[in-house]
Order: structure tokens, then sequence, then C-alpha cells
């Protein structure tokens, strides 16, 4: 009887030590998938000089199928966590007096079918009077966004605050890009 009960404690050590393997080997069983949600065309109409929603557009993207691209193992319910690493903002038609360079500050907001409360993923502020046609908004990386991305179509919205009034229809394209980490 005395031998049976070191007995049973080694087993029950050796089961908890098998789990607790197993835990950690879950942990560390991670893929990062770069995704890309928009490169998206859109059009900033002609605005008065002031604080306004420059442009408001909907991508969809079957985030799963995404995933499963990279690999085959993972989808949608295996994101352990979205973080976003760049916006950019591209102005096809600028000109002498139509471009970035209007903008006093901006920022870009994101919202999803899944989650409709709006978050700003990016903002720049004190943008330089400057005959620019593109903008590199320095994004909040530290975000997390997984909550968003069991979704199909996201919403972006760009506003800012213009120096002086745009006087003609821009033709903007916008890439926005995020790091989704997938794991068991």
């Amino acid at each position: 009887m005395k031998n049976v009960l070191p007995l049973k404690v080694s087993f029950l050590f050796t089961v908890v030590l098998f789990f607790a393997s197993c835990e950690k080997l879950k942990d560390a069983v991670k893929v990062n998938v770069p995704m890309q949600t928009a490169d998206v065309s859109f059009s900033i109409a002609p605005q008065q000089a002031g604080t306004q929603t420059l442009s408001d557009f909907i991508t969809n993207l079957n985030v799963d199928s995404v995933i499963k691209a990279n690999n085959t193992q993972f989808g949608v319910s295996n994101i352990r966590s979205v973080r976003i690493t760049s916006v950019r903002i591209t102005v096809l038609n600028s000109d002498i007096q139509d471009h970035f360079g209007v903008l006093s500050d901006c920022k870009m907001d994101f919202s999803s079918n899944n989650k409709p409360t709006k978050v700003t993923l990016a903002s720049l502020s004190n943008n330089p009077d400057a005959n620019t046609s593109v903008l590199d908004l320095p994004v909040n990386s530290s975000l997390e966004l997984k909550e968003y991305f069991s979704a199909t179509v996201f919403n972006y919205t760009l506003s800012g605050t213009t120096r002086r009034a745009i006087t003609k229809t821009l033709e903007c394209r916008a890439t926005v890009k995020f790091d989704v980490q997938v794991g068991l």
C-alpha cells in the first residue's frame, strides 16, 4: 500500500506535466498572415475649407479564405490577434492646387459588419502644406482588431480638415494592410 501512493503521485505529476506541455505547444504554434483588406479606388468630392468626412468606402473580403490560402490548417476561428500595419492613400489626379497638402490633418476610421463600432486605424496631424499625392498615415499598431475580423464587409471613413477648398473631385486609392496572427 505504501508503494501505491508514490506511484499515484508520480502518475498525477506526469499527467499534469503532459497537459501543461500541450498548452505550451498550442501557444507556440502561431502563423502570421499578412492581409490587405483594402486596395480600393474612391473619390473625394470638392470640399469647402473645414473639418468634414472626405470619403466613405466599403470593401468585401472573405477573411477565412485568405487565412486558409496561407495555411489550410487555420481559419477565421483561429485568429489570435490582428494589428494594423500600414495605411497609404494616393491621389491619382493631383495638380498644383488640389493635392494632399490641402489637408492639415486627416484620419481613417474602420468598422465591419461584425463590429459596427468605429475605431481610428491611423491619423495624421500637422500635415505640411506641400504638393504631395501620397499620404502614409501613422497607424495605431497597439490597437487590437481581432473582433472585427470574423466579418466579410469592412467599412472605412476618411475624414480631415482642409486648409482651403478642394476644387475638383480627387480620384484616390487606399491601401490598408494588417498582420493577422492565427494559432491553435
